[in-house]
């Protein structure tokens, strides 16, 4: 059956079979993920076909040079079993690992396929999801305020020195794509914090958030919170917030979902990567 299985580079020609793909698999990404996805990818990116017909995507993601993320590992469902997936990985691993460490968020599913292939579980990101969230505390020593244009470069250098690899690129992105949901936590001309976040097909997702301490990340949150309408809302963060996550569900957020952060490779970027508050998802780490 290997033998029916070929890959081609992924193009942006592919997104739409990533949108079904995507669609089929019930997760939240719009089409102007995948651009991001692939803007962010030096190469690693894959559609695969079996007997000729595109059934699969991995795309990886190359967090200059620091590490290589894997995402979008997806395989139409009437072609799962046939070892498309571990073909994708695979080719994707060649491509990442002789460049440096590589990280991604599995569900339980593909836990076992990515142990074979000697990822190991370095952490957990837990999925919570809200409604219509519960008022969060609004007097803080600090000013929250809606990010500008001419503010990104500050954010970026804060981003930058708190998970010491770069993120511009991602961080860009998200404030073109939804500057609504941008908001930074300052006091004086120093920042504290900022909080990004975008529009999915079944949820806004609310994410990376990355601040100094715990009360800064609340009060964007906030702030998101009452900007945020008419889709349910999603976060992913990072099990080693415990006060974080009980404030989260004092709100109204409960668990939806888990996933395993694994690493391939020396684990150097693991503890900055589950650093901030909330990540960007588990598409982009």
């Amino acid at each position: 059956m290997e033998n029916l299985i070929r890959l081609i580079s992924f193009q942006p020609q592919h997104i739409p079979l990533g949108m079904q793909l995507k669609s089929w698999a019930h997760w939240n990404q719009v089409e102007a993920d995948w651009h991001l996805l692939l803007k962010l990818s030096s190469g690693g990116a894959y559609v695969a076909t079996f007997d000729g017909k595109p059934v699969g995507t991995t795309i990886t993601i190359n967090y200059q040079q620091a590490f290589y993320w894997i995402g979008m590992v997806l395989v139409a469902p009437a072609y799962r079993g046939k070892g498309i997936g571990t073909h994708l990985l695979k080719a994707a691993l060649t491509y990442a690992l002789p460049r440096g460490s590589v990280m991604l968020d599995a569900t339980a599913l593909g836990q076992p396929l990515y142990h074979s292939l000697g990822f190991q579980v370095v952490g957990e990101v837990i999925r919570m999801e809200c409604k219509i969230p519960n008022r969060f505390p609004q007097s803080a020593p600090f000013v929250i305020a809606s990010v500008k244009p001419e503010d990104l470069p500050s954010l970026i250098s804060f981003d930058r020195r708190h998970l010491q690899f770069d993120r511009s690129l991602l961080l860009a992105d998200f404030f073109k794509r939804t500057p609504a949901f941008a908001f930074k936590a300052m006091q004086g001309e120093t920042i504290l914090g900022y909080c990004l976040g975008r529009r999915g097909s079944h949820f806004h997702h609310i994410g990376p958030i990355v601040a100094e301490h715990e009360e800064v990340a609340q009060a964007l949150l906030a702030a998101v919170c009452r900007t945020a309408s008419q889709l349910p809302l999603i976060i992913d963060v990072p099990n080693n917030k415990e006060t974080w996550m009980a404030a989260l569900r004092a709100k109204g957020f409960t668990i939806q979902r888990s996933f395993a952060r694994m690493c391939n490779g020396e684990p150097h970027f693991t503890h900055q990567s589950l650093s901030p508050y909330a990540i960007a998802g588990p598409a982009l780490g």
